[in-house]
């Protein structure tokens, strides 16, 4: 999550249904929770142990106090309960639940069943399991996903609905219209050959609180992807689960090689007045997709049409 530079303009493909076209419509994103992805390894990095076992009991017993106390605020704040005696019920709460835990952690390793040659090893495992249980819960946050390129045939095929959606096209806004207040922060997905996340890194983001650590820990649960994604040029914004205000200004909207006219029609009708018009055409001799712009009048001829009944005078 460092600053770098994105690109002016970003593309979220989608299929046409009343859910997208409402989002459309009303200037809504709807952010996912990234676990019912169709990658089945989003926010799911492999924990690797380079600490000593000291340290990742002070990182279960951090994530886990931190956690706790979140949800114990956030509970007690429904009923109107925000004093100091909630806080440090809050505190007290998760204490008990950090010290609950590492016993539990420190009595299974006992278990001689458990397939490890001695409690060390067996406690050491067990702490890596939980802080990768306490890692997920601690990323709740919602996904929204774009794209750099608004042509990639790949795209339009799995995130398109098979070419018969729409892509809409956002850019961002400027100093001037945001009146002082913050813009987005757009993340760009690092592709890489290995999930691996280090305990030592785990320890610098939550133990010592360093700035550098906690970019590298969001960036390698929430932004990190295989290499075989990267013809996606994939972006993402990371807001709460479900539908939120759009921070971006919607620029154009481009549709799909197969989409239907009559729904192309309800759109242009619709938005006529504020963005552009698309439409992805086949390049004649190759596989290239190829966009060209539409005019809203031209569409808005055709569209409502009647029917054929009443063009003709009775006989």
């Amino acid at each position: 999550m460092y600053p770098i530079d994105k690109p002016e303009k970003i593309y979220r493909y989608q299929k046409i249904d009343l859910v997208t076209m409402n989002s459309l419509f009303h200037d809504k994103l709807y952010f996912s929770d990234p676990s019912k992805f169709n990658d089945a390894f989003e926010r799911s990095p492999v924990i690797t142990g380079d600490s000593e076992i000291d340290d990742l009991r002070l990182i279960l017993r951090k994530l886990i106090e931190e956690r706790t106390e979140r949800e114990a605020l956030s509970l007690l704040s429904k009923v109107g309960l925000n004093d100091i005696k909630a806080i440090n019920f809050s505190k007290k709460r998760g204490d008990e639940r950090a010290r609950f835990s590492l016993k539990d952690v420190a009595y299974m390793a006992t278990n001689p069943d458990n397939g490890f040659s001695d409690i060390n090893t067996a406690e050491y495992a067990g702490l890596i399991r939980k802080i990768d249980d306490e890692i997920k819960k601690n990323y709740t946050k919602g996904v929204c996903c774009f794209s750099s390129t608004m042509d990639n045939n790949l795209l339009w095929s799995h995130y398109g609905d098979s070419h018969s959606g729409f892509c809409i096209g956002y850019e961002f806004f400027n100093p001037e219209e945001l009146n002082g207040n913050k813009g987005p922060d757009l993340h760009k997905v690092d592709y890489r050959e290995k999930r691996e996340l280090l305990t030592s890194l785990i320890y610098k983001a939550v133990i010592h609180d360093n700035i550098n650590a906690k970019n590298d820990l969001d960036s390698k649960v929430l932004l990190q992807k295989s290499k075989g994604w990267e013809y996606e040029k994939e972006w993402r914004l990371l807001d709460n689960k479900g539908s939120q205000e759009s921070s971006l200004k919607l620029i154009d909207v481009t549709f799909g090689l197969r989409c239907d006219y009559s729904m192309i029609g309800i759109i242009v009708n619709v938005l006529k007045d504020r963005v552009k018009f698309y439409k992805i055409y086949d390049a004649e001799k190759s596989f290239e997709l190829q966009r060209h712009e539409l005019e809203p009048c031209e569409i808005l001829a055709e569209y409502p049409r009647g029917t054929t009944r009443y063009c003709f005078s009775p006989i």
